[in-house]
This record gives structure tokens, C-alpha cells and sequence, in this order.
């Protein structure tokens, strides 16, 4: 049994310790005087079909007593298989003469002969079972290749360093993809889903198939974690903190990147609705109306955004907004077309959001656009 890495997982170890015969195609193979054995029944086999088929044609023999003498050869079949099945040995050539005999009849033993003949000849060539599933999701990257240290200083870089990735999948070696796959699918987050995506046509398929079991991963951690919470807020339809923990989980899967318009709308909803719900609860957390706002603002749903973030509280006044919830507020006016406000809330708090910390340096750009611009006007 040939090793998947250097030091295999427990996992793995135990999977490479169990028998794996009847995962290899050599495994057809019958053991030295058993071949001839079997052989000798598929001729007899063949024989006693031919000798069926020409008396009936010939109108030697009824209809009835051929059919009869066809199920008494696939009888004969089914002991010989049984007696196989007991005394633990290989059946699959067995239960191919049977299928072949029953469907083909003369033709069946002359089926189950090309078939053995052309699995022994491609078996010589075929690699195991075991050992193409080891090459195909690797424990860790091979010794001869530090593509994984090149890749994790690639993460110190943030997410600009995504385009080196999708280089090693262009260029690299097959080992290197499938390192590059691995880390991708363990490390996984948002700015790594075109790596997958391109990952998934790749030309080889063994790395189209990993990056395939790579998303159904994410995928499945996702609904389970999503069934967990899910069920948990059925328990304690008031805690808090779990409808906001839930309602981030919708919300980081809705931006994966790896989903289709349909599933990243329901899990917007999804999200949209914990959001609600908590907040309900805890009204005064921005962050979470900031989310909420945001998912609103990224479905289109503009005037629904506006009426959003344009709150007031239990004393009649405008609640005042943080500057990320500030941001996507001015975004679905701009989208509405209510341009002048956003000139009028720009000239009085552009300032302000210039001098936020954590805001990206495209809106703090097109903030200053802005204010310069109404500066001007003014002047």
C-alpha cells in the first residue's frame, strides 16, 4: 500500500490499513487455478446457450423448454456465485456472466470474456484506487515543493495577493495546485473563490475534482454550522447574541463568491431576517444596522435601504449614523438619483467621514470628489 504523504493522518492511516481489493481494478484478477476453473464454466456456459439457441431456432425444441433450459444455466450460475459469496471470495465476474447470460444469452459468455480480457490488459497500466484518492487530496504538500510557504506569505498580503494564486494554477506544477487546492479549501475565505472557480476548469481533472470536493466542503461546513444555529435559535428564539451569530453566518456565506443569484438572495433574506429580529432586541448596535442596511443596499432594494438608515428615536430626532452605516446610506441615495442630498449631507459631515478611521481609500476618493466639488461651487 503505497503512502499519501511522508507521515499520513490517523484518518488516512486507518483507511490505508483497511482492505481496499475490491477498490483496485486488478482486483478481477482470479487467483492461480481459479481462472482456469472459471473460464471452463463461462465455455460450458456459452456451449449450453449456443446448443439452446440454434434446437430453438431450428424448431428442434419448444419455446417453453428453451426458456426453461436458459433459467436452469443462469441457475447453475447463481449456486456457482453463492458458493463464491461464502467462502469470501471475488464475485464481480461471476455476477457479470450471470447479467451477460441473462440479457445476451449465447453472447453473454462471449461478453464476459472481452470484458476480463480488457480488464486484465488495462489493469497493468491502472493505478490503484487508494493511491489515486492519496495523489488527489494530499495530507500536506510534498517535500520536494515549498509552494505552500510561497502561498501563506502570499496571505500576509491580504486579499490583492489572489492573483499570484490563480497564477500558480496557471503555471504551476501538478503538485503545486494541489497544494495551492488544499490550502485554499482549509483556509477557505471570500477573496479565494476565484481560485476555485478557475481551479474547476482546469485541464486536469484530478484538480478539477478536487476543486469540486473543495466547494461541496465549504458547502457542507456551511449547512451544518447553518442547521446547528438554526436549531438553537428554535430553542432560544430571544438570545440575542445567537440571532446575531446566525445572522453573520447568512451574511459571510450570502459573499462567497461561489454561490448562484438564487442561493445568495436567499441567504440575504435569511440574514436580513435574523438582523431584524435581533435588532429588535438590541437596537442600539450599529454594526449589526450597518449589515442590515448593507444587504439591502446590495439587493437593489434602495428606497427600503433609505427608509433603513433614515431612522428616528423615541424622542422624534434623527439617530445619528456611524460612518460605514453613513456610507451605504449616501449610496442608495445616490442610486435613488437624490443627488442634492447627497451634496447637503456631504458639505455638512464630509469632513467628518475623511476623518474616519477603516473606511476604504476608494470612498474616502470619492468622498473628497465630493466635498471639493461643492467647495468650488460654493466659492
Amino acid at each position: 500500500m503505497s503512502k499519501c504523504v511522508h507521515e499520513p493522518s490517523p484518518a488516512r492511516r486507518a483507511r490505508s490499513e483497511a482492505p481496499v481489493h475490491n477498490l483496485r481494478p486488478s482486483a478481477y484478477a482470479l487467483p492461480e487455478g481459479e481462472g482456469y476453473l472459471f473460464f471452463l464454466m463461462v465455455a460450458i456456459t456459452g456451449f449450453l446457450e449456443i446448443v439452446l439457441a440454434r434446437q430453438f431456432f431450428n424448431g428442434e425444441m419448444r419455446p417453453a423448454y428453451a426458456i426453461s433450459g436458459h433459467f436452469v444455466i443462469l441457475a447453475a450460475i447463481a449456486l456457482h456465485t453463492l458458493s463464491r459469496m461464502k467462502k469470501g471470495k471475488d464475485l464481480r465476474l461471476s455476477f457479470l456472466l450471470f447479467s451477460f447470460t441473462f440479457a445476451l444469452g449465447p453472447a453473454g459468455a462471449a461478453a464476459t470474456l472481452l470484458t476480463a480480457a480488457m480488464v486484465s490488459i488495462f489493469s497493468r497500466k491502472t493505478k490503484p484506487f487508494e493511491e489515486w484518492y492519496c495523489t488527489l487530496f494530499p495530507d500536506e504538500a510534498s517535500s520536494q515543493s515549498d509552494i505552500l510557504e510561497e502561498i501563506q506569505a502570499q496571505r500576509a498580503q491580504g486579499e490583492r495577493s489572489i492573483m499570484p494564486l490563480i497564477d500558480v494554477l496557471t503555471f504551476g506544477t501538478h503538485t503545486q495546485k494541489q497544494a495551492l487546492l488544499t490550502m485554499v479549501t482549509s483556509n477557505f475565505k471570500p477573496a479565494f473563490a476565484p481560485v476555485l472557480k478557475t481551479a474547476l476548469n482546469d485541464a486536469n481533472n484530478a484538480i478539477r475534482v478536487q476543486a469540486a470536493t473543495g466547494i461541496t466542503k465549504i458547502e457542507a461546513d456551511f449547512m451544518t454550522r447553518a442547521v446547528d444555529l438554526t436549531n438553537r435559535c428554535e430553542q432560544n428564539p430571544d438570545d440575542a447574541d445567537l440571532l446575531k451569530e446566525i445572522a453573520e453566518h447568512y451574511d459571510r456565506y450570502a459573499y462567497i463568491g461561489l454561490l448562484e443569484h438564487d442561493r445568495e438572495t436567499e441567504c440575504r433574506n435569511n440574514a436580513l431576517g435574523y438582523y431584524a429580529r435581533y435588532l429588535a432586541l438590541r437596537p442600539d448596535d450599529s454594526a449589526a444596522r450597518t449589515a442590515a442596511g448593507r444587504i439591502l443596499v446590495r439587493d437593489r432594494r434602495y428606497k427600503d435601504a433609505v427608509a433603513w438608515f433614515e431612522r428616528v428615536g423615541s424622542d422624534g430626532t434623527v439617530v445619528p449614523r456611524a460612518p460605514e452605516e453613513a456610507v451605504w446610506y449616501l449610496e442608495s441615495l445616490f442610486r435613488l438619483g437624490h443627488f442634492a442630498k447627497v451634496r447637503a449631507i456631504l458639505m455638512a459631515s464630509g469632513k467628518e467621514l475623511q476623518d474616519s478611521a477603516g473606511l476604504p481609500l476608494e470612498i474616502l476618493e470619492a468622498v473628497q470628489l465630493w466635498v471639493d466639488g461643492n467647495a468650488e461651487g460654493n466659492a
